[in-house]
């Protein structure tokens, strides 16, 4: 199992485990460990106190028991829904740890980054790039706006409007220096990015942290295989 794999596990097990206990689904009601779900509901219909209403008639109105339908509707057991917890959580810790040991293991380009490390400085360099493409298009600019001016003539109050030319001109260098670094950064960031898609699939986990289930795997699938799948 290589890195990439091993974090498409890492989502698949946690999709599961939102599945058992995630407080989205117990705000819908649709989590297997919803508490709802491991009740039993009866209604108690006391029709019979009605029968004081019609003392002289030959109606009577007998109680009535309702149990409403189970919310578990897949027949899920309790025990077995916990111990499928436990065993999910024990499959994500082996599963971090041996991801967190091959990402340190790793040695990407001739700085020898560890995955991380690697990952963290690409995503720095992406978010830069943007303020070095708004820098590189700087350009001159003019812009006129109206101001008015208020004068008095004569005892009199006046105004007037005059034109207002803003020019924006960049500083000498800036632009070619964005430009510059623009490109070299790209460039860069092209390149370290290519080098750890490459690791991510190229590395080795310890066999021993690879799920026995299939990433594709759902709650429902665990515990119909749930037996066979401790034994592996």
């Amino acid at each position: 199992m290589n890195l990439k794999k091993a974090f498409q596990y890492q989502k698949a097990i946690k999709n599961i485990m939102d599945e058992l206990n995630s407080w989205n689904y117990e705000l819908t009601g649709t989590a297997a460990l919803t508490p709802a779900k491991f009740v039993e509901v009866k209604e108690i219909h006391k029709r019979s106190e009605l029968n004081y209403l019609f003392p002289t008639e030959n109606r009577q109105y007998e109680d009535e028991v309702k149990t409403k339908k189970s919310l578990n509707y897949q027949g899920y057991e309790l025990p077995k829904l916990l111990a499928i917890c436990n065993y999910l959580a024990v499959c994500r810790r082996k599963l971090a740890q041996a991801i967190a040991d091959c990402k340190n293991e790793m040695e990407i380009g001739e700085e020898k980054f560890s995955y991380d490390a690697a990952v963290i400085y690409a995503n720095d360099l992406r978010a830069s790039l943007k303020i070095y493409e708004d820098l590189a298009s700087l350009k001159e600019e003019e812009n006129d706006s109206v101001k008015e001016l208020t004068f008095s003539s004569n005892n009199e109050k006046l105004s007037a409007e005059y034109t207002v030319t803003t020019v924006t001109t960049p500083l000498p260098g800036v632009v070619e220096a964005a430009k510059a670094e623009y490109h070299r950064v790209l460039a860069y960031t092209s390149e370290l990015s290519d080098m750890i898609e490459a690791a991510a699939l190229t590395s080795r986990l310890a066999p021993a942290a690879e799920p026995a289930f299939p990433i594709t795997a759902n709650l429902d699938y665990i515990y119909r295989h749930f037996e066979e799948l401790q034994g592996k």
